[in-house]
């Protein structure tokens, strides 16, 4: 039985595309096909991950078809292509903040109460036994600093700072893959429909975030 190993940056499509291989609904517009797969973890960016899947498909962000073939020996590689901003733009608007979100916790309670309260406020470590002045002025405090939570430039930036980082490492490399789906040049139903799908999603907000990192 053929394995595939399906390689293409973020955003760019590679979910759909497996969904299109195995004859299932793929050409929704304006949706994330992310939960209709099972793209592992250890898969997405492969550097650190423990052992290879029996699975007939890997879907991985990891660009360097030299690297993903050392790696994979012996199934055929099929390497999506399009434009790195454009595609990390279609990510972050899609779903970037809200995992963002999901993934960064509120400040601690208690250990924002370590840090904001005066010497002469006892040790607590239930803020419900606090006096109600210091309650008060405790909870006035912890809004300010949740409220300072930038989550729209924190994950823009995130996202493009660790992109950049990783692509540095593993640069888009075609020249193992056993199949290139140019999104830009091919004319097949899947790159025409998916290069209008990336290029729905613009932001002023992240193109600016994008010049200001990259440059």
């Amino acid at each position: 039985m053929d394995r595939y190993i399906i390689s293409f940056y973020p955003g760019a499509g590679g979910n759909r595309f497996l969904q299109k291989i195995v004859g299932n609904n793929w050409n929704k517009m304006n949706k994330s096909y992310d939960n209709y797969n099972t793209q592992k973890f250890q898969y997405r960016y492969l550097e650190n991950f423990d052992s290879e899947t029996k699975e007939k498909f890997i879907l991985t962000h990891n660009v360097n078809s030299s690297f993903v073939k050392k790696t994979f020996p012996g199934r055929i590689l099929i390497q999506l292509c399009y434009d790195l901003q454009a595609c990390l733009r279609r990510e972050w608007i899609l779903c970037g903040e809200e995992r963002y979100r999901q993934r960064i916790k509120l400040p601690d309670r208690i250990e924002h109460y370590k840090i904001f309260k005066d010497p002469s406020w006892p040790d607590a470590e239930n803020l419900n036994e606090l006096l109600p002045e210091f309650k008060q002025e405790l909870d006035d405090d912890y809004k300010k600093v949740c409220n300072n939570i930038d989550y729209k430039k924190d994950s823009c930036t995130e996202t493009i700072r660790y992109h950049l980082d990783y692509y540095k490492k593993f640069p888009m490399d075609t020249s193992k893959a056993d199949e290139v789906i140019d999104l830009e040049k091919s004319q097949d139903e899947f790159a025409v429909f998916m290069k209008k799908e990336i290029n729905r999603y613009q932001s002023e907000y992240f193109d600016y975030q994008w010049k200001k990192i990259h440059d």
